[in-house]
């Protein structure tokens, strides 16, 4: 198991950063690797097309204006919680905590989980830049606004 943990602080309400977060179809707006983000049923289900393979998560957990947690089952041999926790003093604090359990070697997890948290904090550089200007570019060259 690994836990990998990242924080931004983002000069936005409370209000606009938590909602525009927890709306999970959101997801492509500031990070790169999804392209697509679908709500299926009513029961906190989605199904997320990435670049180069397509996987599903749970909404576990909503406390609104606080936190939420998610379980992603991206195969077998690995499952994913992501746990993000939101403070407001002033401005945003933004916690992410990854979870990350597999049965893979553990030095194959450790090198996999260092790439995963650099471009994690890269993703939250682009949200808070999204949430703080209303744009934004992605590392893979698409641009995003929001009003």
């Amino acid at each position: 198991m690994t836990i990998l943990s990242n924080q931004i602080s983002i000069d936005t309400d409370l209000d606009k950063a938590f909602g525009f977060i927890s709306t999970f179809e959101n997801m492509p707006m500031w990070n790169y690797y999804i392209l697509e983000v679908n709500k299926v049923g009513n029961e906190g289900k989605y199904h997320v097309i990435r670049k180069n393979d397509e996987q599903n998560f749970e909404l576990l957990e909503i406390e609104e204006n606080k936190r939420f947690l998610l379980k992603l089952q991206s195969s077998k041999l690995i499952t994913v919680t992501r746990e993000m926790i939101f403070h407001f003093e002033k401005k945003v604090l933004l916690i992410d905590n990854i979870k990350i359990d597999s049965i893979l070697p553990g030095f194959i997890e450790r090198f996999a989980s260092k790439k995963i948290q650099e471009a994690v904090g890269d993703n939250l550089e682009k949200l808070k830049e999204l949430l703080e200007t209303g744009k934004t570019t992605l590392q893979d060259g698409r641009e995003t606004t929001i009003s």
